[in-house]
């Protein structure tokens, strides 16, 4: 196979290759077609030049094509003027830019399998079935996918079955939404076959094909699609809107792992109230864990934060989204959307800061129970909804802890029992409880000899 015969190069995760679709999705492919029956294991020349366009997408910074294509796709656009409209640019090289850095690359091509590992002499079958091969060349390791198609989704959210095809307008059949459904070839040529790049001009979200079966295929894409309106601030074209409204009862049939992911990222985006609205708009919401029944609440969320403002972490949005929803208790709701134990300990956590502020101011023992990073980020909610923040105070009061950590304590109980005789048992925690309280409100030097006088003194 030569260098341009039946290759598709995919990039996967974060890229600053800013081809339009790569602003939106994860995976943004680099493909190029060729004819498949130009497959020649024997032809040395022809499988140098294919290793070469490998080195070539894997590396794509040192491409010339390639960087005059991200060059010219990077380009910055002028702000707007205040009260200037924002107009939406119909330039190919106006929309979709990230400047990401690339940390993937993922090569597919039009051979099957066995036609890839006849062409290198160093393979192995990672996921064959899957029409993967992992090759080995000149140090480096390259995974290598065919063109696929896949059969009926038994289970909206996973096909029956997968078959290897030669064209590449079937695999990108496969994708969600058209501006997801892009190529590029090694010449940074797109290549459109579903009219995704006038979708991407006019910043609309569209389902490729019938958006029935997309969303019946995997029922999640729903949850992709409000993600990415949220992100990109996009709007959903009318027929999509409806099949995802249509559809979002299938949302039950979804791991709530995949579900979490998806919401996880709708927060965090920039536009998350949009999406959030279209949560809305689709009742979607209906169908995720313990959010039945939740508009007035959700409506009340969105408009208690600035238009600008922004989450800083997942726990930040999700103690947000809890108190907004008024649940009372965060742990077990968490545990509904299988989140870690450490996860649900501190978005409880904020929420205890955030409803303690709404009555007090922040103590010693607050910075010290909670750390300052924590107080700060709970302090951010309030910011954001117009109530009164003392950051100084948080600060003035952590440069104020002798300690930080129990830990940090020069005395543990093993000195108690030995220089003071104490058994193990109550008396003992509550000794060393009172250290504690001591040495944070400022009470006790954190010092053997000064801590030793304190107990005794206790006693």
């Amino acid at each position: 196979m030569r260098a341009g015969d039946g290759i598709l190069l995919s990039v996967s995760g974060k890229t600053d290759l800013p081809v339009r679709a790569t602003r939106t999705f994860e995976s943004h492919r680099y493909r190029h077609q060729g004819d498949p029956e130009r497959h020649d294991p024997g032809r040395d020349a022809g499988r140098r030049a294919d290793v070469e366009t490998v080195q070539r997408i894997r590396q794509p910074h040192r491409d010339p094509a390639l960087q005059r294509h991200r060059d010219r796709l990077c380009a910055p656009v002028p702000e707007s003027r205040p009260g200037e409209r924002r107009r939406r640019s119909r330039r190919p090289d106006r929309v979709g830019r990230k400047n990401r850095p690339i940390h993937d690359v993922d090569i597919a091509s039009s051979s099957y399998p066995e036609e890839t590992k006849q062409i290198f002499e160093r393979t192995v079958d990672i996921g064959i079935e899957h029409g993967t091969v992992l090759v080995l060349e000149n140090g480096g390791e390259y995974e290598v996918t065919t063109f696929r198609t896949e059969d009926v989704y038994v289970d909206y959210r996973r096909p029956s079955s997968v078959s290897f095809v030669r064209s590449l307008e079937e695999d990108l059949k496969r994708r969600d939404f058209t501006v997801n459904a892009f190529a590029l070839n090694e010449n940074a040529e797109i290549i459109d076959k579903f009219n995704g790049l006038a979708d991407l001009d006019n910043r609309v979200l569209r389902a490729v094909g019938k958006a029935e079966e997309r969303f019946n295929e995997d029922a999640l894409r729903i949850m992709r699609g409000l993600r990415f309106a949220a992100s990109l601030d996009f709007d959903i074209e009318e027929k999509t809107f409806e099949a995802m409204t249509s559809h979002a009862p299938l949302l039950e049939k979804i791991s709530i792992e995949r579900s979490f992911i998806e919401f996880d990222k709708l927060l965090l985006a920039p536009h998350w109230k949009k999406g959030i609205n279209a949560l809305l708009a689709t009742k979607a919401y209906q169908y995720l864990p313990d959010f039945q029944e939740t508009a007035e609440e959700w409506l009340s969320f969105v408009s208690d934060y600035a238009d600008d403002f922004r989450f800083t972490s997942s726990e930040q949005a999700w103690a947000a989204t809890l108190l907004a929803l008024k649940h009372d208790n965060p742990r077990s709701f968490l545990k509904k959307w299988k989140t870690s134990v450490n996860f649900q300990k501190t978005v409880q956590s904020l929420v205890d800061i955030f409803n303690f502020r709404l009555e007090r101011a922040v103590t010693k023992q607050d910075v010290y129970q909670y750390g300052k990073e924590l107080i700060e980020e709970a302090e951010t909610l309030r910011r954001a909804q117009g109530l009164d923040v003392d950051y100084e105070r948080i600060a003035e009061l952590d440069g104020q802890l002798l300690i930080h950590d129990k830990h940090e304590i020069v005395v543990n109980g093993g000195t108690l029992m030995k220089e003071l005789g104490f058994k193990p048992g109550p008396d003992l925690g509550r000794a060393l409880k009172a250290i504690e309280n001591a040495i944070v409100d400022g009470q006790l030097a954190n010092a053997e000899e000064a801590i030793m006088a304190f107990v005794q003194a206790m006693k």
